[in-house]
Formats: structure tokens, sequence, C-alpha cells
């Protein structure tokens, strides 16, 4: 019995233990219950394509959307979905998983762009299977794609309130774009769009032009990528890979196959949430502010999740157009290569032409025959092979030479004294060159002789110096005394001996060439880097091009731009030529002038030196503008304009030297002039501020009066403490002369100094009321004006001082107003625009035009070429008509 009730009792405590085992699990697990059918409450949707769904998903209930497509040999298709939501917040946002065969991409919504827009609707390309990277390079599955292919997306959120979507998927129409088909198309931050093309066969090179209507002026990024997954379309990404650039309403990009592999490539395009990528140059505000509501207060909103615009996607939608297009074949690339250089070649041939017939050399150059002068026989001399008199060795030395002549003889003698001096003997024995008794009497009266020879040396030295200083007196009299004449003849002003006069000019072109040198190394160092940067950022804004009309050879992406220049170097070398040609024959006969033959002294003195400087500027004006446009841009614009100063400045200068040899500017006070003028160039480009434009006015005021004094007394004026003193003696001289100070004694000069005051106070004023946008074309226009000015004049006063225009120098005025005309024409088609930001500049891009080759600013290049060496040949010419003109009976003006 007690053995059954202690069986009993043990029975009964295992049951209740059990029970409340099975209770305790029960209770444990009722939680885990809960919690597991929060997490797998999802509902999945087979979708169609092209067919909205909406609902409400929320912590504890998501959605899924499958689709099941076959992937098509032959064709390349691209999915586009759309996700929007209406009441997601930044604290509660909807959760975007999109599930590929190899990828994942998610975002969330509201989507956050820049760090500070939301948006609420999200349109996304999904990048093609088939454009997987381990497809492209066939590292899986031989390269093939699974036929079947399968997409999922997921919508989630841990809000607890119902958070409403919309979705919608289909296939992208027109993924893949044929050549000059043109497709339109919208974006949004939110919603980027790309599209894939592939090169045909036989095509090396494509132009992807975009555009959007002149009044959608949304800034946007257009991208060109290797065409794989994944696909860089956003604003914050799509700068990662490939060529981009920023655009509001045009916008191109030249591909070459070399660049992309197998000939495809990916385009795609999206637009901003704000323009200051595209407008911060001109310091514009962000086009993107709700109204009446601060930007401040606008992106506090966001941080606090406040804002509730959902308007935003629309606000910053823009409508563009795209087509990719092909460009010129090989044979017509290297037809319009060759077109221009066979234009420039027939310069050459006329050039040669014109020597067979004696042009621009012989018969410009002959002097005529003088009374009392022998002919060619009795002289001695003899014919060369081109007709003219060959120097006898007999003939007495001319100006030219005679300084060298008794350079020689001193230097001859020294170097017999030397040898005498070092044939005595040294004591130590040996054999003298010349015996000499070894008396030390002879050796002393010996020495005595040399140091006497030595004191005559130093003392015809020191009588020298004093002549020549006496010279430079007497020559500055006489130069102060031509100020207050009326009429100056050439003769009057030339002083300088022959020899003096060449040296000094020779220095404008041999200064030039170093300065060239020593300037263009870097330069072509910088923008070849600027290039190589490009390349390897991928960042085209860096360069402004024109885009729609930019042909690449090698790895010189603009290569019409920087061969459209050739025109510049081949007409200057050619000028350069011609100059020398003259030179040659036009020295031979200044020879035959002796020192002091002043009376049979004919035509102008010859001065070549800035004849050549200025064709080597217009070769240097040359290389500097292709430098320039390998990377144009807001850093090197005065690369481009350096040479057209000096081009002007020399233009000027040789004008005024023809006449006033003596008292023109040294070559290195010329050209420091002209580093002057391009440093203020400089800066007025960087500084562009009201004060500058006002401080470089009264400058060009103050500087025109010393400049315009100076030529009206032709040099010999001294801005010293005694220039006062010197005014109120020239007032009483005139009085006495009866001149009085109502009439000045020069009225040609006069006019001249007070046409110079016009136009510089004129362009002073102006430019400090009105501020031109372009400091620098400005500055060159000053340049150009002065130099038309002094160019007007000088044909004037030959003309009123009874000389001719010669007809070949009539023949090159023709050609350069009509050349001139045309090149002024071109050049006011800005295609580019440095001062402006790179897609405000793209702006004004267009197509080709000449030859499909070339645009009007290539044109530009062209015509202007030709028109500075119409200018070139019109002053070279200008006074042929004074080589039989006795020099003393040339006037100076």
């Amino acid at each position: 019995m007690e053995l059954w009730t202690g069986t009993a009792d043990a029975v009964r405590r295992n049951h209740l233990l059990c029970a409340t085992s099975a209770l305790l699990c029960l209770l444990a697990s009722f939680p885990a219950s809960v919690t597991a059918a929060k997490t797998t409450l999802v509902t999945h949707y087979q979708v169609s394509l092209d067919r909205w769904y909406s609902g409400t998903v929320k912590a504890d209930a998501s959605i899924t959307f499958t689709f099941d497509y076959k992937s098509v040999a032959n064709e390349t298709r691209a999915l586009r979905l759309q996700v929007a939501s209406t009441n997601a917040t930044s604290a509660q946002p909807m959760i975007v998983v999109v599930r590929e065969a190899k990828r994942v991409t998610s975002w969330e919504i509201p989507m956050y762009l820049e760090k500070t827009y939301p948006y609420w609707a999200v349109r996304r390309t999904l990048c093609p299977a088939k454009d997987f990277l381990d497809y492209v390079l066939g590292t899986a599955g031989n390269g093939s794609v699974p036929v079947n292919q399968q997409l999922s997306v997921d919508i989630t959120t841990q809000s607890t309130v119902p958070i409403e979507y919309y979705f919608n998927i289909w296939f992208v129409p027109g993924f893949i774009l044929k050549t000059n088909k043109v497709i339109e198309f919208r974006i949004s931050p939110s919603a980027p769009a790309f599209f894939q093309y592939q090169m045909p066969d036989g095509i090396d090179r494509v132009l992807v032009r975009t555009w959007a209507p002149k009044a959608d002026t949304v800034c946007s990024y257009l991208s060109v990528q290797p065409a794989y997954c994944p696909i860089a379309d956003l604003s914050g990404e799509i700068t990662a890979t490939g060529e981009y650039m920023t655009f509001t309403t045009r916008a191109g990009v030249l591909i070459k196959r070399e660049d992309v592999q197998n000939g495809k490539f990916d385009v795609a395009l999206v637009a901003l949430s704000e323009d200051h990528k595209c407008v911060k140059q001109q310091g514009w505000v962000p086009q993107l502010q709700k109204d009446n509501i601060d930007i401040a207060i606008a992106i506090e909103r966001n941080l606090t999740g406040e804002w509730d615009d959902t308007t935003l996607y629309h606000r910053r939608a823009k409508r563009v157009y795209l087509v990719v297009e092909n460009v010129l074949s090989d044979t017509q690339y290297w037809v319009a290569v060759g077109g221009v250089a066979g234009f420039y070649a027939l310069f050459y041939l006329i050039f040669r032409i014109a020597l067979f017939f004696g042009f621009l050399t012989k018969r410009t150059v002959n002097v005529p025959e003088r009374p009392g002068t022998p002919d060619v026989e009795s002289r001695g001399g003899a014919l060369g092979e081109d007709g003219h008199e060959m120097l006898p060795q007999t003939r007495s030395r001319t100006v030219s030479f005679k300084d060298e002549e008794d350079g020689a003889a001193k230097r001859t003698k020294a170097k017999q004294t030397s040898r005498g001096l070092s044939n005595i003997h040294d004591g130590k024995g040996g054999t003298r060159s010349n015996p000499e008794p070894s008396d030390d009497s002879l050796v002393k009266e010996r020495m005595d002789k040399e140091k006497d020879a030595s004191t005559v040396e130093a003392e015809e030295e020191a009588k020298a110096v004093a002549t020549a200083e006496g010279e430079l007196a007497a020559t500055n009299e006489h130069r102060e005394s031509l100020a207050t004449k009326a009429v100056v003849t050439v003769t009057e002003i030339s002083m300088r001996p022959m020899r003096r006069m060449r040296q000094r000019d020779r220095a404008y072109n041999w200064t030039l060439l170093i300065i060239a040198v020593f300037y263009s190394l870097p330069v072509i160092q910088l923008v070849l880097t600027y290039q190589r940067v490009m390349e390897s950022t991928g960042n085209m804004d860096m360069c402004y091009y024109n885009f729609e009309c930019s042909h690449p050879t090698g790895r010189i992406n603009d290569f019409n731009h920087v061969y459209s220049n050739i025109g510049y170097v081949a007409l200057g070398l050619l000028f350069c030529l011609i100059v020398w040609k003259r030179h040659k024959y036009h020295y031979r006969h200044e020879r035959e002038i002796l020192e002091e033959d002043e009376e049979h002294a004919v035509g102008l003195p010859p001065q070549y030196g800035l004849f050549y400087a200025m064709g080597i500027s217009l070769v240097m004006e040359g290389i500097m503008s292709a430098c320039y446009h390998i990377c144009p841009n807001y850093t090197n614009f005065q690369f481009d304009t350096s040479f057209m100063y000096l081009l002007g400045g020399l233009f000027l200068l040789k004008i005024y030297q023809s006449r006033h040899s003596d008292i023109s500017p040294h070559a290195q006070v010329a050209y420091a002039v002209f580093a002057f003028w391009i440093f203020i160039a400089v800066l007025g480009v960087v500084i562009d501020r009201q004060w500058f434009w006002t401080s470089f006015a009264v400058i060009l005021i103050v500087l025109s009066v010393p400049v315009g004094v100076q030529i009206y007394y032709m040099g010999t004026w001294k801005f010293d403490p005694g220039m006062f003193s010197r005014t109120l003696k020239i007032i009483c001289q005139r009085d006495r002369m009866g001149f009085g100070c109502t009439r000045p004694t020069a009225l040609d000069r006069f006019a001249l100094l007070m046409m110079i005051f016009i136009v510089n106070w004129l362009f002073a004023i102006g430019g400090a009321i009105f501020t031109p946008s372009d400091f620098s074309t400005f500055l060159l226009t000053i340049v150009l004006a002065n130099a038309f000015l002094y160019f007007v004049f000088y044909i004037v006063m030959k003309i009123r001082s009874g000389e001719s225009i010669p007809r070949l120098s009539q023949f090159f005025m023709l050609l350069a107003g009509a050349t001139w005309a045309g090149a002024i024409y071109f050049f006011f088609f800005r295609l580019t625009n440095w001062v402006l930001t790179p897609s405000v500049s793209r702006q004004g891009n267009k197509r080709c035009f000449f030859l499909d080759f070339y645009d009007e600013h290539d044109v530009w290049h062209m015509m202007s070429a030709c028109s500075m060496f119409f200018n070139f040949m019109i002053l070279f010419t200008l006074d042929d008509d004074l080589f039989c003109v006795p020099r003393r009976e040339i006037i100076v003006f």
C-alpha cells in the first residue's frame, strides 16, 4: 500500500512537471511566433509590362514584384522602372531594392540628391544583362547570357503608418541608338536616362550630340561611358567614369573607336538639382528656389523632414534630343587638310613668279644713274647672273665698312707690337726670332718706345671718346632745333652711321626670336599637360571646344582649330623670305654710297629688322594660337593674344621708324612696353572690377600725353624738372618769331597729336563707363585703332607731300580690305567664350560649314592670316615710289 502511494505521488509529480514545462515552452514561443509573422508577411506580385501598381506598405507588410523575361540573342534591351510615393518622409523613408541576376540596386524615397533636394518619384534604367562585365569579357559562360532572366523589386519601410507607393516597369523604346536618328525624351535629377550605341563596321568616329529648347536651361550632365555594368547615371556618380560635360541647351562629344571597347558605348544624361555648376562663374544664384521661401529655410526643412514639396520632380524636368551622327571619312578629312595647305602654297607660287619678273626686288631697288657717276665698266665692276652689278674688290670702303677697316688696322698694329715683345730674349738662352744686342740699354730703350706707343694710343682713344661725346652733344642740339621746324627732311633726322643703324635695327628680330623661344616652350608643355589631364579625368569642361565641329587627329582633340592656324606660319615665313630677298638687293645698292656722299643718297634708310620682326610675330601668332586651341580655357587665353599685341605694335612702330630712324625706340624699350601692355591685359581679365577699369582709364589718359608730346617734338622732349623752363623758353622763342601760342609750328604733327588724344581718351572713358566683358579684346582694339590711325595719317601725308601710292600697294589695299571684311564678319561668331562657364559657352557651338571640317572661327584664322600678310605687304611696298628720290628731299611726318 505504501509502495503504491509513493509510486502514485511520483507519477503525479512527473505529470505536473511535464505540464509546467509544456506551458513554459508555449509561453516562451508565443512572442517569437508574433515576431516571425511580422517579418514574413510579404505580398508577391507577378507584374506585367507597362502597368501601374499601387498600394501601401508598412513595417509589418512589404511588397515584392517579380518579372520574368527572356534575353534575345541578337537584341539588347533595357528595363526601366519608376517607383513613387506621396507620403514617405525622411525620418521613415520607403526602401526600394532591385535584385537582378548579378547586381543589387537600392535607394530610398524620398531620394536626396546633392545632399539637399528630396525627390518622391524615382525613375531608373537597369543595365542590360548582356553588359555585365564578366559577359563582356567572356569570363562567364563563354560570354553567353542565360535566356531566362528574372527581376525582383522589394518595397519596404519601417514606418508603422501606411506608406503609399506607385510602381511601373517597361522596356526602354529605342534603347539602341541608330545612326542619324533623333530621339526625344525627358530627364530629371531623379530620372536619368542612358542609351547604347554600336559603331557600324568601317566607321571609326561618330559625334554624339544633344540639345534642348532654348528656354529649357536646366543644368545637366552628358556622359559617354564604356558599355558595361554598372552604369553611373546619377548626378553624384556620373563623373566617376568615361567622358562627361555640363550643358544647358547644347552639347556634343566626338567618340573614336579606339577609345571604346568593340566600338560600343553608353550615353547617359541627367539633370541637376541646381544650376550652380553651369553658372557659377557669373556669380548667379541657383535657380532652384521655392516660391516665396528662402533657400536656407528649405534646406533646414529638408534636414528636419518637413519639406512636403512633391513637385520638384517636375520642376527640374528637362526635354532633350539625342542623336549619333557620322563625321567625315578619311578621304574627306585629308581633302579638307590638303585643300588649305594647297591654298597657302599658291602664295609661294605667286611669289616665285613675281621674283621671276623682278617684282618686289630688282625693279624696286634700282639706284638711278647720277650725274658724273661712272658706269659699271669704268668702275671695273661686273654683272652677276641676276643682272646686278658685282662690286669690285679694289673699290674704296663705304660707310658701312670704314669703321671696321680702322678697327682691323688697330688690331693688326697691336698684334705686331705683341709679337715684337714676345720675341725679346728672356735671358735664359735660346734662339731669338729677331736677334738683338744683349746690351741692357737697348732693351730699356725698346721698353720706353713701347710705353710711349701705349701712351699715344691712350691719348688717341681719349680723343675718340671726346669726339664721340661732342658729336652726341651736337646731334642732340641738332635734334632740338628740328623740333621747332615745320618741315623736316629724312637727311636731317638720320644722323647715325649706317653700321650703327643696322646694328640697332637687327636687335628687333634677334630679341624677338629669343623671346619667342623662351615663351613658347613652357606654353607647349602647359597645354599638352592640360590635354592629358582632361583625357585622364574625362572632364570635358576643362577645354572650351566647339564640340559640334571638333575633329581629332592623334592625341589632339580639336585638330581643325589647331591646323587652321597654318596660315599665320606659312605667310609669316613667306613675308620673311620676301623681306630677305629685297634686303639682299637693297643692301647691295646701299654699299655704293660713299660716307660723304649724302647728296647722292636716295630713298628711305634701309631698315629691315622690324620687317623681320613682323614676320616672326606672325609665325609665332600661329604657333601660340595653335597651342591655345589645344585646350582653350580661362587660364591660357593670353597665349592666343600676346603676339597679336606685338603684331599691332610692330606695325605701328614700323610706320613711325620709316622716317624717324634715329628717334624710334630701341628694341628693348619697345618689347618692354609690349610686355607691360600684356601684363595689364592679364590683370584686367583676372580682376575685372570697376575700380580697375577706372584706374586703367586714368593710366591710359596720363600715358597718352607724354607719348603724343614725344611724337610732336620728334623725341627731343625730356620729362625732367627742367621741362617747365624749356616750355617757357619755347613760348618766348615762338613769340619772337611771330607765332605766339595760338598756332602750332607743325600743323600736321599737331593734328596727329590731337587725334591720338581723342581716340585714346575716348577708349579710356568708354571702357570705364561700359566695362566690356572681354578686357583682352578691348586692349587689342586700342592697339589696332592707334595703328590704323597712324597708318591713315601716313597715307594722307604722303598724298599731301606730293608723293604717290604705288600701284602694288593699292592692289594689296584692295586685297586687305576684302579679307578684313570677311575676317571681321566671321570673328563675331562667338562659338565659344571662356568668359562664360563651359556649359553656357557651349550654347554658341555650331556645326562645321566649310568643307564639313572647319567652322566660322577656323575661317577667321585663315582670312585674318591673309589680311595681316596683305597689311604687311602694304607697308612693305608703300614707299617704293621713293627709291629714286634723293633722301634730302623726303619729308618727315
